[in-house]
């Protein structure tokens, strides 16, 4: 299990998740490239750590990033943030973007009404979307690094949760705080996926010839 947590940590450099990172950014800056220059992008759920990397890249760009955490760090040019819940972002006119943008956020909204309310916004608030998420059918969930952990009955859920400490995050003292931890995550089949995104078209990211994630765009 720490070898599975090693090669899934985006922090440690040359983990197969920090290079699947970079692929699907260098995918979707490519993808931009095709839409225009100087794309005015929102990224919904994103935070600076995820683009520090490619900054080089992003010349002539302007990123916003929107979460609902803090953003500590000073923000370097061309990008900006706004403070906010993806599921209300009512006050962003629509188009008001060219492209907007999400990496592995929308399966942390914990229901399928509230990914619609989440999906609904990305659609409206920018005139392209760029939507990644990972394959709820892929053999290792990604948060708990546990063998089909997203399929499992949640008294199952509950008590590993409590037993262990799983993927990126410590064993829970109790069965509330485990019960709200199994439920945080719901990740999304491709058949929901293109629900969300009507007319989408959709890229496969894979691993050993199996759907690790679905990357849903226009």
């Amino acid at each position: 299990m720490n070898l599975l947590r090693k090669l899934a940590d985006q922090t440690t450099e040359g983990s197969l998740s920090s290079k699947f990172r970079s692929r699907r950014i260098d995918a979707f800056l490519n993808h931009c490239i095709s839409i225009g220059a100087g794309l005015n992008i929102a990224d919904v759920g994103g935070t600076l750590y995820h683009w520090k990397d490619h900054l080089d890249k992003l010349e002539g760009m302007r990123l916003t990033l929107i979460n609902i955490e803090d953003e500590e760090e000073d923000m370097p040019a061309g990008f900006s943030r706004i403070k906010a819940d993806a599921r209300d972002l009512g006050f962003i006119s629509d188009g008001e973007f060219d492209v907007a943008y999400s990496n592995s956020v929308i399966e942390h909204f914990l229901t399928f009404e509230e990914q619609k309310k989440v999906a609904a916004h990305i659609r409206r608030i920018a005139k392209n979307y760029y939507v990644q998420t990972p394959n709820y059918n892929f053999p290792v969930e990604p948060h708990f690094i546990f063998p089909f952990f997203q399929m499992l009955p949640l008294p199952v859920k509950r008590s590993l949760l409590k037993t262990f400490s799983l993927g990126w995050y410590e064993k829970q003292k109790d069965d509330s705080s485990a019960e709200r931890l199994a439920v945080s995550i719901r990740l999304l089949k491709l058949k929901e996926l293109v629900e969300l995104f009507p007319g989408c078209r959709i890229s496969r990211e894979k691993f050993f010839l199996m759907n690790k994630s679905f990357t849903a765009y226009n």
